[in-house]
C-alpha cells in the first residue's frame, strides 16, 4: 500500500519539472535547421512540367522571435538568385511554406538542373539555409522535324542534317538526353548502329555522317531513337529516302579536246568515280556561228 503511494508521488514531481523546462532561444544558424522536400520525391523534371515542395522547420521554438513570414524558397537561374512566390499552410499545428514553380527552358544553355534553397531571414544578418534540393531538367524527347537534307559527294561518304526542334540540354551527359540512331539498308534490313562520333549536335542542328558508300546501292532507312535516360522516356523518328537523291559528283578532270574540224570536235576527260552511272551535260557553240548560239548535248553513261 505504502510503496504504491509512493510510486504516484514520484511521477507527479517528474512531470512538474518538466512543465518548467525553457529552450534557449537564438538565431544563430547553428540552430536552425529543417526540410525542403518536393512532392513524389521527383528529380527530373521536363519543361513545361511543375515542381511542387515545401518547407517545413524542425526547431523553430528554439529560434529567437521565430515567425514563418521569414521563410522563403530561392532559386538560381542563369546566376540569378530569384525568390519565389509562396503559400503558408498548417499541418499537424506547424506552419510551412509552399512553393510551386512551372519549369521553363532558359536563356543559358549550359545549366542543367535548378538548385532550390529553403532559407530563414535574419534580420541584421544573411539568411540560414533551412533546406537544399536539385531538380534536373530538360524537354522531353520530341519528334524530329521531317523535313532534312543529305549531301552525298561523289557517291561515297554521305552526311545528313535533322532538325530537332529544341536544344536539349546536357546532351549525351549520362543520365539525361541522348540519341541512338540505326541505319537500315535495303529491303533485308540490315542494320548497323552508328557510333557516337559520326553524330554531331549544334543547337537544334543533328549532323549525322555514314562513312561508306554501300547505301549507294539500295534504299536507306534512318531511325533516330531520342531517349530521356532519367525518365525512362523515348522518341523514335524514322526516315526512309533513296541516297542517289542527295549525290554531287565530283568534277571531271583533266578536260582536253583530240580532234578537231570544222564540224565536229573530239572530247576526254577524266573522272574519279568509274563505277556509278553518270550523265554528262555538255554545251558548245560554233566559232562560225556569228550568234554565238549555245547548244546542249546531254551524254550518259552506264
Amino acid at each position: 500500500m505504502y510503496s504504491l503511494i509512493g510510486s504516484v508521488t514520484i511521477l507527479l514531481i517528474l512531470c512538474h519539472s518538466m512543465v518548467g523546462i525553457t529552450f534557449v532561444k537564438s538565431d544563430d544558424c547553428a540552430n536552425i535547421s529543417g526540410n525542403l522536400t518536393i512532392m513524389d520525391d521527383i528529380k527530373f523534371l521536363f519543361i513545361g512540367e511543375s515542381a511542387n515542395m515545401t518547407c517545413t522547420m524542425i526547431n523553430k521554438q528554439t529560434i529567437n522571435n521565430y515567425s514563418v513570414e521569414n521563410l522563403n524558397i530561392r532559386v538560381n537561374k542563369c546566376g540569378e538568385i530569384k525568390s519565389m512566390h509562396r503559400q503558408i499552410g498548417q499541418k499537424n499545428g506547424s506552419k510551412e511554406i509552399h512553393v510551386r514553380d512551372l519549369i521553363e527552358d532558359l536563356p543559358c544553355r549550359d545549366q542543367i538542373l535548378l538548385d532550390y534553397v529553403c532559407q530563414y531571414d535574419r534580420k541584421n544578418s544573411s539568411p540560414c539555409i533551412v533546406g537544399r534540393t536539385f531538380i534536373y531538367f530538360d524537354f522531353p524527347p520530341s519528334p524530329v522535324n521531317k523535313s532534312f537534307r543529305c549531301l552525298a559527294y561523289n557517291w561515297s561518304n554521305m552526311t545528313c542534317w535533322f532538325d530537332l526542334g529544341v536544344v536539349y540540354r546536357g546532351w549525351n551527359v549520362p543520365g539525361y538526353t541522348k540519341v541512338d540512331i540505326k541505319v537500315k539498308y535495303g529491303i533485308l534490313g540490315m542494320t548497323g548502329k552508328l557510333e557516337e562520333q559520326y553524330i554531331k549536335r549544334d543547337g537544334t542542328c543533328l549532323k549525322i555522317s555514314i562513312r561508306n558508300n554501300k547505301f549507294m546501292l539500295i534504299n536507306v532507312q534512318m531511325d533516330i531513337n531520342i531517349t530521356n535516360e532519367a525518365r525512362k522516356v523515348s522518341n523514335i523518328s524514322i526516315f526512309k529516302f533513296n541516297p542517289r537523291d542527295f549525290v554531287k559528283p565530283a568534277p571531271i578532270e583533266n578536260l582536253k579536246y583530240i580532234e578537231k574540224n570544222s564540224t565536229a570536235i573530239k572530247l576526254e576527260w577524266y573522272h574519279s568515280n568509274s563505277q556509278m552511272s553518270k550523265k554528262f551535260r555538255i554545251q558548245y557553240s560554233s566559232e562560225y556561228d556569228p550568234k554565238g548560239s549555245w547548244m546542249v548535248r546531254n551524254l550518259a553513261l552506264i
